[in-house]
């Protein structure tokens, strides 16, 4: 999971489905992004991060913390 960036979007008070419409993808599809079920494209990430954190590095704000979630767990 992105922990960072969840706990960057509530300290910011930005939403998955604002982030969602800012990349034109569905919310449910970025949940899976976040979670890594999914994999976020370059232009995904630089978008989010221009867009909602223009102050967070790369690196750290799409770290993986190696936990992707699976569902039945």
């Amino acid at each position: 999971m992105l922990k960072n960036l969840k706990a960057e979007m509530i300290r910011n008070g930005v939403t998955g489905g604002q982030m969602a419409e800012a990349i034109k993808i569905h919310p449910a599809t970025l949940s899976a992004k976040i979670s890594e079920k999914r994999v976020m494209t370059w232009n995904e990430v630089n978008a989010i991060r221009n867009a909602f954190f223009p102050n967070c590095a790369l690196e750290y704000l799409f770290a993986s913390d190696g936990k992707a979630e699976r569902s039945g767990k």
